[in-house]
């Protein structure tokens, strides 16, 4: 399996343009021109993904309705498992289960490094640091399961924009 992990782009905070809550916060205009450009080094760099999952919350839901396009229309799935406080177990579970070939998730931090942690070291306590919008790819001989993940990349959005 393939996966990828990115973290949503810039939103608005509480209290900008009339987002009352932790859980309303959209992207900004930042955000979305950022989210635009990593897209596309993405398509770029050729990841092909079968479906994107993510947060409900609107800033990672925005950038997966953003990437998934960008991508060629991938299925996107609203997974409340990535929210924020998800369980790296949970999560690892869900695509133990999976049969699909190459998958991304959109979340928050800290929980995508403590996933990225879980997959590649078998512990969630690595101290990855995901940028906004920072994409990595981790790679799968077989069914992922704690530790037996290999980091193949971790892009922060600059790097990426750079390739676009």
């Amino acid at each position: 399996m393939n996966l990828y992990l990115m973290r949503h782009a810039h939103a608005l905070d509480v209290g900008e343009k009339g987002v009352r809550t932790d859980r309303d916060r959209p992207l900004s205009r930042k955000g979305m021109e950022i989210t635009h450009e990593v897209a596309s080094a993405l398509k770029t760099l050729g990841v092909q993904v079968d479906c994107v999952a993510t947060s409900p919350y609107p800033r990672a839901l925005q950038t997966a309705e953003i990437v998934a396009r960008e991508l060629g229309e991938a299925p996107l799935d609203r997974c409340p498992m990535l929210e924020p406080g998800a369980s790296p177990t949970e999560v690892t579970q869900w695509l133990r289960g999976s049969t699909l070939h190459s998958v991304m998730l959109v979340g928050h931090m800290p929980d995508l490094a403590e996933i990225a942690s879980l997959l590649i070291c078998g512990t969630p306590t690595a101290g990855l640091m995901f940028k906004k919008a920072a994409v990595c790819r981790i790679t799968f001989a077989a069914s992922p399961a704690p530790g037996t993940g290999t980091l193949e990349w971790l892009l922060p959005p600059a790097l990426l924009a750079k390739l676009d």
